[in-house]
């Protein structure tokens, strides 16, 4: 491969802001869909970025598609890296709980309340509507006010709002239905 080589740092950089405006987002996706988690998603991508920086020499050109596939590789090992992290700490956190007082008893189960929810919650959003579907993800996950969503799908703003209603009326209804079938 043939490097690309920039004339100076200023160019450099310019070249990594660019591309991490232009690829921010759907990293961020990426590794969200591995983490489920906004925090250690977006740290994810800035370790992405971080990583390409040390590496510029293993690029051709920032605004080739084989530079937005290395991206998704480092996100994705990144993510993947940070995941089995965290399990192994969440595992740690319950045999701390287990090994204390029976009053903790409650916060392990409470831990686990929490996940389940949480989890439960992005069960739902996954089973809406595609356009269901991006409007709460851009909501929930990605913490974009309404306007935003709009300009990001192209509609108005009194559609998201639509959207929006209809979409946790189907999620009250999903989870609804899920309890139901757990009693």
């Amino acid at each position: 491969m043939i490097s690309f080589k920039f004339s100076s740092k200023d160019e450099e950089k310019s070249a990594i802001e660019k591309l991490y405006i232009k690829t921010n987002k759907v990293l961020y996706g990426y590794a969200y869909d591995i983490l489920k988690d906004k925090g250690l998603a977006e740290d994810a991508v800035h370790e992405a970025f971080i990583r390409l920086e040390k590496n510029l020499d293993k690029i051709d050109d920032p605004d080739s598609r084989r530079t937005f596939n290395y991206l998704i590789t480092i996100v994705e090992n990144i993510s993947k890296t940070m995941y089995v992290k965290r399990s192994r700490e969440f595992a740690s956190e319950l045999d701390d709980y287990s090994e204390n007082k029976e009053d903790n008893f409650e916060s392990a189960d409470e831990v686990l309340v929490k996940r389940e929810e949480y989890a439960l919650l992005h069960e739902a959003i996954d089973n809406l509507d595609e356009k269901y579907r991006k409007a709460m993800t851009l909501l929930f996950f990605y913490g974009m006010k309404e306007k935003e969503i709009a300009e990001e799908l192209g509609i108005s703003i009194s559609n998201v709002g639509v959207r929006i209603h209809r979409a946790k009326i189907k999620i009250k209804e999903y989870i609804e239905g899920k309890e139901a079938g757990d009693k």
